[in-house]
């Protein structure tokens, strides 16, 4: 597979393969990192899982019950795990298909490729082994950013070994490319909140969109530092007397043996233990809640896989789309040339998709230029123009000189489409206005997970009559984990939730 590789001639290679080759590799590497991810959700789940049967223990509310299926299903343990594979391991991806270019286009020896394979592979294994690196599990990183390089590697050259050479289309690829690559242009300087409202309208998205919300949490408190946590369960050594500063969602066991405490995330003694534990200074008594869960050392095990999560979200991701967009367009400048008729088909079909991301668009830019067409946008029969007034007075860049009747924003809040009521939602949770609580009160059963979502979060900030009997029902019956979430944070505000209680 590799005696292909050598000699390559630039102005003629099989580009459409060293596509397919990279994005092979890249897949298997997701693949392999959603495995890592689900090694660590399991023992997060058992963690959690134990850890909210003592808050059951002990009289307080816990945000998931223990046996959830949520949270210990082995489907859903695999769903928050592909958060780490579509991250992380895209990221070693991209490291990979960089040592695929080398591979590719440098013309070497049968002996030299070798080498450069053995070496490239290396510091494939070494980015891997930082970037996720944990010391919770150490033994699991090495292992997985050992076999890194093999994952990528076996299916690439696979592929690419079978190298032939190709002449490369260079016009229509360049015309292709850039027919293929027009959805940038709408989504450059776009938010996240943008692409959160179309995958929550959009039929396909919006089951990606419930598929990410639902498996988020059990994902992020494996990245998570305990300040950050929603609910948290700490064992005390009894030669600290008392906790001070306790937030809502803790619960603080005094105890003679902090390590015998099953579901304690973490011990707090005056000396190191066998288990996980925050050393406080020597004949300390009174400590407070907070330098324990802020002390980095013992409770953030997993910052450098956090940032390695966080290296490929600031930039690399951009990379994901750009290689998948370069292999269609160089496929479909293949076709340009046997079939143009048909290549010229499938690129106007491809644009007309877009016509309404477009219109949608100029409706935008139009109300910016001149912001007195908020209210004809509201009454609009138009849900795009409805939608894109919320945009406008929840955009903190613009000075409104004119803002909404609580008519219009009720209305608005009834609109069919989510990503409208759910921007209701935030703009009447920014006003704090007790007016809007029974706008806000019927939304907390709204189908669509994120309006749910932001009906807590803004019933938690308007208040009114009994704020915190409507959360603490959300808190009982609502079947997402994370609008749960949210709601036991809207009613720690209201009304916090803690417990210290010494045994033995």
């Amino acid at each position: 597979m590799l005696l292909n590789l050598t000699g390559t001639d630039n102005s003629q290679t099989d580009i459409n393969r060293l596509f397919a080759a990279t994005v092979a590799g890249a897949l298997c590497l997701a693949f392999l990192y959603t495995i890592f991810g689900f090694v660590f959700c399991h023992v997060h789940a058992e963690r959690i899982s134990a850890e909210m049967a003592l808050f059951l223990a002990n009289g307080l509310t816990p945000v998931i019950n223990p046996d959830d299926p949520n949270l210990l299903s082995t489907a859903h343990q695999l769903g928050a795990g592909a958060f780490f594979g579509l991250t992380l391991g895209l990221l070693i991806g991209i490291a990979g298909a960089i040592a695929g270019l080398i591979l590719w286009f440098v013309p070497l020896n049968q002996k030299l490729m070798k080498i450069a394979l053995i070496l490239l592979s290396i510091v494939i294994t070494v980015f891997a082994c930082i970037f996720g690196y944990s010391r919770e599990l150490p033994a699991v990183s090495i292992i997985f950013g050992i076999v890194s390089p093999i994952v990528f590697f076996l299916p690439w050259l696979l592929i690419a070994g079978k190298r032939k050479k190709k002449e490369i289309p260079k016009l229509p690829w360049v015309i292709s490319i850039l027919v293929i690559c027009t959805p940038l242009i709408l989504i450059k300087g776009q938010s996240y909140e943008l692409v959160r409202d179309v995958m929550a309208d959009t039929p396909v998205l919006s089951s990606i969109n419930d598929f990410y919300y639902e498996n988020t949490l059990l994902a992020a408190d494996v990245i998570k530092p305990l300040r950050f946590r929603t609910q948290n369960a700490v064992a005390v050594s009894s030669s600290i007397e008392e906790i001070s500063q306790v937030p809502s969602g803790s619960l603080f066991i005094i105890t003679p043996e902090p390590c015998s405490v099953k579901g304690a995330v973490i011990a707090v003694s005056t000396e190191k233990l066998p288990c996980r534990t925050v050393v406080v200074s020597n004949g300390s008594k009174n400590v407070s809640a907070a330098s324990i869960l802020g002390d980095d050392e013992a409770s953030d095990l997993n910052k450098l896989l956090r940032n390695g999560i966080g290296t490929f979200l600031k930039g690399p991701i951009i990379a994901v789309p750009l290689i998948i967009f370069g292999w269609l367009s160089f496929g479909l400048a293949c076709l340009f040339r046997k079939r143009p008729y048909i290549a010229v088909a499938i690129m106007l079909c491809y644009l007309a998709l877009l016509v309404p991301a477009f219109y949608s668009r100029h409706l935008k830019n139009e109300l910016y230029s001149n912001p007195s067409k908020i209210h004809e946008y509201v009454s609009s029969s138009s849900s795009t123009k409805k939608y894109l007034t919320l945009v406008y007075m929840l955009d903190q860049k613009v000075e409104h000189t004119d803002g909404l009747y609580p008519d219009e924003l009720r209305s608005l809040a009834k609109d069919a489409k989510a990503a409208t009521r759910l921007n209701a939602l935030v703009f009447a949770g920014n006003l704090k206005n007790t007016e809007f609580y029974d706008m806000v009160k019927p939304m907390l059963g709204d189908k669509q997970l994120n309006v749910r979502t932001k009906a807590v979060w803004a019933l938690g900030r308007i208040g009114g009559d009994d704020v915190a009997g409507a959360l603490s029902q959300v808190l009982k019956n609502d079947p997402s984990w994370y609008v749960r979430d949210y709601a036991y944070n809207s009613l720690s505000k209201i009304r916090p939730e803690s417990l210290v209680i010494k045994k033995g």
